[in-house]
């Protein structure tokens, strides 16, 4: 079970805030960042074996519940492989 703690600091209390389901797919290649962005949480996996960027954000739904909605997968790896095509070596 993967969660986020955070601090309320209207009510100063503790919370647990669960994690995507998809996270559970995570492996040892995969690095989690959490940031805050306005008033959302924004999570994003990045594969660094496949280059593969998740971007998800969290909103509520009421007074309750938290909702996780992934907003993009993105390969990376497209973008590395161009780059690599667009250097040219002159000797």
């Amino acid at each position: 079970m993967n969660f986020i703690l955070c601090f309320d600091m209207e009510n100063e209390i503790f919370r647990e805030i669960m994690m995507p389901q998809d996270s559970t797919n995570t492996t040892d290649d995969t690095v989690t960042l959490v940031q805050e962005c306005g008033e959302l949480i924004s999570l994003f996996y990045f594969n660094q074996s496949t280059y593969i960027l998740d971007i998800w954000l969290l909103r509520k739904d009421g007074d309750i519940n938290d909702v996780w909605t992934k907003k993009i997968t993105l390969n990376l790896g497209e973008i590395v492989r161009w780059k690599m095509v667009a250097y040219r070596f002159q000797g």
